[in-house]
């Protein structure tokens, strides 16, 4: 139990750094130094400790995952002049793939991973409904003085409701959600039904319409997916829940269509910013293939800060798009190609849980790719780590039972 205690403690301390404090307003380290420190510190860890086994089934991924994106620092380099030290610091963050060999170093118990999420994912909950209320008064997930919105103020309003940036486009709360959303399908709880509903309300506080339809379709998909889950009666409690939806859809998502339509009538900027870095990407063969990497320093910093402040393109907001223009089309297709090795090659081995995370991530991949940021990278480190140990713990039992098969006539009777 100590041991378990002393892991959750870690996790959450490791992802309340690498948040910046979940976005605390005085939170004392930088985040791009406190990433990039981690990153080298990772890539000491693989070069002198880390152990390469068989039962590490995602080690190749891992690998290219955590250093292809360096190839596109030689892109930089001879397309903008970016000094090839500056190309390197910029991609460092692509090293903290390597904490999935950590995990096996250490055998961090899937258990602590998950009540450190649960508490985590509480807590960001918590902070989204009580900053409702006392803003302008709020800690967490704000803007700074130079990035105000339009009106001045330092969270954006939608639907009548504050955003706050705390829980990562709601990557906690989602893996919470599906956690116990698993557990509910096998056998109802009123006390798993309260943590699926506060997660789904933290959900809808994201205000970010791609989180919310994503996590509506995973849990409507859920039904059709994994054994036993096809029950009468949950799926009539997912009709009435669509119901209550409905009627109340103009309540709860009416500001949501009025700013997409109002967005098309202005030529949405993402089908822009899509269409800038589509093309961008393929017009040689070095940068569809190596990617424009990482803007640190010089015409290439300042070509990104154009590309933002003037045109209002970034790419994060184009998905896979962006990425096959940051790292190139192999690194995108590796990333696709992993998302599927869990959700369909293992299916019958990975736990449900992470098999709806990956839908989750997979649906709205065209605006918000799964694998962009740091903390994603993590999050991604953790799964593939519990892929592992269900997918050998299940081999180990097959391989017992068919030595049972095999030697029963040995048995006595």
């Amino acid at each position: 139990m100590r041991d378990q205690r002393v892991q959750i403690i870690l996790i959450i301390t490791l992802f309340t750094i690498l948040t910046g404090g979940f976005g605390f307003v005085s939170w004392p380290l930088g985040f791009k130094f406190t990433v990039r420190v981690f990153a080298v510190l990772l890539l000491l860890f693989l070069v002198f400790m880390a152990q390469f086994t068989e039962r590490q089934h995602f080690r190749y991924f891992v690998l290219a995952l955590a250093f292809l994106p360096f190839v596109s620092v030689l892109y930089s380099y001879g397309q903008y002049d970016q000094p090839l030290q500056d190309g390197i610091k910029g991609t460092l963050p692509s090293l903290l793939w390597l904490f999935y060999f950590v995990l096996h170093r250490f055998k961090v118990k899937e258990d602590s991973f998950l009540k450190a999420i649960f508490c985590i994912a509480v807590f960001v909950v918590l902070v989204q409904i009580v900053q409702q209320f006392t803003y302008p008064n709020a800690w967490f997930g704000i803007r700074d003085e130079e990035n105000l919105t339009s009106e001045g103020e330092i969270a954006e309003n939608r639907n009548g409701i504050w955003r706050f940036s705390v829980g990562i486009n709601g990557i906690f709360t989602a893996i919470c959600l599906f956690f116990f959303w698993c557990k509910m399908l096998k056998r109802i709880r009123y006390d798993y039904l309260l943590v699926v509903a506060l997660m789904f309300v933290s959900v809808y506080l994201t205000l970010t319409r791609q989180v919310i339809i994503s996590v509506v379709l995973t849990l409507f998909l859920s039904f059709f997916i994994g054994r036993g889950s096809k029950k009468v009666w949950l799926i009539m409690g997912g009709a009435v829940i669509l119901v209550i939806l409905y009627m109340n859809f103009d309540m709860l998502f009416g500001e949501f269509i009025q700013m997409a339509q109002q967005d098309n009538n202005k030529q949405y900027i993402r089908f822009l910013a899509a269409n800038y870095f589509w093309r961008e990407t393929f017009t040689s063969l070095q940068a569809a293939f190596f990617g424009h990497g990482d803007a640190v320093s010089g015409s290439f910093l300042a070509l990104q800060d154009q590309l933002k402040e003037d045109y209002r393109f970034f790419i994060s907001d184009v998905g896979f798009i962006g990425m096959m223009w940051k790292y190139g089309i192999f690194y995108v297709l590796l990333c696709y190609g992993l998302m599927l090795y869990v959700f369909l090659i293992n299916k019958d081995k990975v736990p449900l849980y992470i098999r709806l995370f990956v839908l989750f991530s997979t649906i709205p991949s065209i605006m918000i790719f799964p694998m962009l940021s740091p903390i994603s990278n993590i999050m991604w480190s953790f799964l593939l780590y519990f892929c592992d140990r269900h997918i050998n713990r299940l081999n180990i039992a097959r391989l017992l039972v068919l030595l049972l098969e095999k030697y029963k006539h040995l048995l006595p009777r």
